[in-house]
């Protein structure tokens, strides 16, 4: 167990560091867009396009989109879920319950002959004494 708590904990941190890294890169790259926007907006003409109103505004497209991903990952989960599911036996807490009574019930047998050799022995060496 303690084993895969530690693996736990290093899967954590890697991932930690990743979303630090990813982040610290995104961070960049936001500020990079931020810098070069301002930079040539001023030197971009106004261009009227007459078919640019009918469309959508970049950020409706953007969470479409990523709602649309959102709802192909959670259904790829529950799928992937199903197919685990599939290949683990219906018995698995079934048989484990088996094996556990058929420990307990093992161990009570053995405590119950030591407890009847032992009550044996007790009244023979009982008998000596007398």
């Amino acid at each position: 167990m303690a084993t895969k708590t530690k693996q736990k904990t290093q899967f954590e941190t890697i991932t930690d560091q990743f979303e630090s890294i990813v982040g610290s890169i995104r961070e960049r790259i936001v500020d990079t867009n931020e810098l070069v926007a301002d930079s040539v907006t001023p030197y971009i003409p106004n261009v009227e396009l007459g078919l640019i109103d009918r469309l959508p505004a970049p950020s409706k497209v953007v969470d479409e989109t990523f709602a649309l991903v959102n709802k192909s990952v959670k259904a790829n989960h529950k799928f992937v879920g199903q197919i685990v599911e599939a290949w683990t036996p219906a018995d698995a807490g079934a048989e484990a319950d088996k094996v556990v009574k058929a420990a307990t019930s093992t161990a009570k047998k053995a405590a119950s002959k030591t407890t009847t050799k032992a009550k044996s022995a007790a009244k023979t060496a009982s008998k000596s004494v007398k």
